[in-house]
């Protein structure tokens, strides 16, 4: 019942994959350490298994407050929902486009720490920033991810102000702040 509730909850939450394990690792150190109550273990064993659940607990309370205390990234991200790519074509500005999924750990750092380092949040007002989200896949983000040629996630396509591919700009994984600045000073050279 309890997740009943928690769950809506936690889509509000800017970072929900840490929220829900760290909900896990409260709930399993709970029942691990104090709730489960088997005959036949015996005291030395009993001690280090409440240790162990009092480990996961403040585990997990670290990562829900890590979770709720996350925020966005300051760059202006378009999802491509009602919009197509020609659309963003006519807009005459570089576009960067971002493969990414909630389940990739190089994505979740790629946001962390590339997205919100405040030199690339600023180069990124000169870009049409968009986003495909690749957790779910449907008929969008498949279709960009099959005429792309995306193989692996997070993909970063740089685009020049003409709407065509910068060769040679292509990252797939993590790309630091200061590789990212490079990518972008030079698909965009002013």
């Amino acid at each position: 019942m309890a997740l009943y509730f928690l769950v809506p909850q936690a889509r509000q939450i800017h970072d929900q994959l840490g929220f829900l394990l760290g909900v896990l690792g409260i709930f399993s150190g709970l029942f691990l350490g104090f709730l489960q109550r088997d005959e036949g273990y015996s005291r030395m064993f009993k001690i280090a298994r409440a240790i162990f659940g009092c480990l996961l607990i403040l585990a997990g309370v670290f990562l829900v407050d890590r979770a709720m205390h996350a925020s966005p990234t300051a760059i202006d991200w378009v999802h491509l929902e009602n919009e197509s790519m020609e659309t963003l074509k006519k807009e005459g500005r570089p576009v960067l486009i971002d493969f990414y999924a909630d389940w990739c750990a190089a994505c979740v750092a790629l946001d962390r720490k590339t997205f919100a380092d405040k030199r690339v949040a600023e180069k990124s007002k000169a870009f049409t920033m968009v986003r495909v989200d690749c957790t779910s896949p449907d008929s969008i983000s498949q279709a960009l991810t099959e005429k792309f040629k995306v193989s692996g996630l997070p993909t970063l396509v740089f685009m020049g102000a003409d709407g065509e591919e910068r060769n040679g700009l292509r990252a797939v994984g993590f790309l630091g702040p200061d590789e990212m600045l490079d990518k972008m000073a030079a698909a965009s050279p002013q």
